[in-house]
């Protein structure tokens, strides 16, 4: 890994920022899908966990 602030890579070699980047717009399209009207409270509460897992992996990244 590279130790350069807000340039260090992971093993796939994407930064850190660029990982942000893409959590964002997977952020963005779940929180779209969540509120789509034909979906059921099963399916929701499934998306709702899969923000939940974005938003921590955020959170980690932004630590490093």
């Amino acid at each position: 890994m590279l130790a350069q602030q807000g340039g260090r890579m992971d093993s796939s070699g994407s930064t850190i920022s660029e990982q942000i980047d893409e959590i964002d717009e997977a952020l963005h399209h779940a929180s779209e899908t969540k509120n789509k009207p034909d979906f059921s409270q099963e399916q929701r509460e499934i998306v709702e966990q899969f923000i939940d897992e974005l938003l921590d992996t955020r959170l980690e990244l932004k630590k490093c």
